[in-house]
């Protein structure tokens, strides 16, 4: 799927794009009825969402912490958009909006969903299984019809895999432009299609996956994404030191809210570090390599 998928991207952007259209509005039409079906269920379980039915040690504890690292695993992609910017009309009015409206969206299916999982299925089903939809389907259609709605769920999650492949490689290409040992990735098609980032993350994803246990993986690239989220946000403070604040744009509630930000997915990270010690290694190593060729790319510069 990696490698179809990054053929129909690098070979027709157009035909791409309308993929990712389609497929996204697809799977959001698939939640919205999943989770309309496990509301009309007539006995749910005895599950509170009100976060005043529990103590403070039940809601501050290593676990939740720990567990909040695959949340906003979860919502990676809220900011894809900003990796599109050069390729949005109007980006000073729609890039905003679309970071907005976007991460508001996902918001709302993300706790319904994750309220109908809870709302149907017995907490000792879905502890420790990766296949939580696939449970709740069953508790929800019965066993033929939850294999038929964990199948159609596992189909659509081919949007996620889309678009992965259309934003990441944008980053690639900008990154790469402006670094002499990796110029030759950012080279792009009449189009302006970077079609060799495209092939070049494409290889990369599936050297990985044939290389790496899942679960190995999920948590190395999990608290990478985090530690490389912490340092994008963290350098709007370098950014406003430097140059002060831009024109035209603001921050909500700067500094506090980047602050808060940093400082969550530090305490977060923290208890990741605790518990999947090998995986934080390997990312803080990633960090480490990428450094080194930044450097050694501006000493050839």
């Amino acid at each position: 799927m990696i490698a179809a998928l990054s053929a129909l991207h690098a070979l027709h952007f157009r035909a791409g794009l309308a993929f990712q259209k389609l497929a996204t509005a697809l799977k959001a039409g698939v939640i919205v009825l999943f989770v309309i079906a496990g509301f009309r269920v007539a006995a749910p379980r005895p599950v509170s969402f009100n976060p005043l039915d529990f103590t403070a040690a039940e809601i501050w504890n290593p676990g939740l912490a720990v567990n909040l690292v695959w949340v906003s695993f979860a919502y990676s992609g809220w900011n894809a958009s900003s990796y599109l910017a050069g390729e949005i009309a109007d980006p000073a009015r729609n890039l905003s909006r679309s970071l907005l409206y976007g991460t508001g969206a996902v918001i709302v299916l993300y706790l319904a969903l994750n309220a109908v999982f809870m709302r149907v299925a017995p907490v000792e089903s879905l502890r420790g299984v990766k296949e939580v939809g696939l449970v709740a389907a069953e508790q929800i259609f019965g066993a033929g019809g939850g294999h038929l709605m964990g199948g159609a769920i596992s189909l659509l999650l081919l949007s996620s895999i889309s678009s992965m492949i259309l934003a990441g490689p944008r980053v690639i290409q900008a990154l790469s432009a402006t670094v002499p040992l990796l110029r030759e990735l950012s080279v792009t098609d009449p189009a302006g299609n970077p079609v060799r980032a495209i092939a070049f993350q494409a290889t990369l994803a599936i050297l990985f996956l044939q290389t790496l246990r899942f679960d190995t993986l999920l948590y190395y690239t999990a608290f990478t994404l985090s530690l490389f989220t912490v340092l994008t946000v963290a350098g709007l403070f370098v950014l406003r030191r430097r140059l002060g604040a831009p024109e035209g744009y603001r921050a909500w509630g700067y500094p506090w809210s980047p602050l808060t930000f940093v400082l969550g997915t530090l305490g977060v990270g923290g208890f990741f570090v605790a518990s999947h010690p090998l995986e934080s290694l390997a990312g803080f190593v990633t960090a480490l390599l990428g450094l080194w060729l930044y450097r050694a790319s501006d000493r050839a510069k």
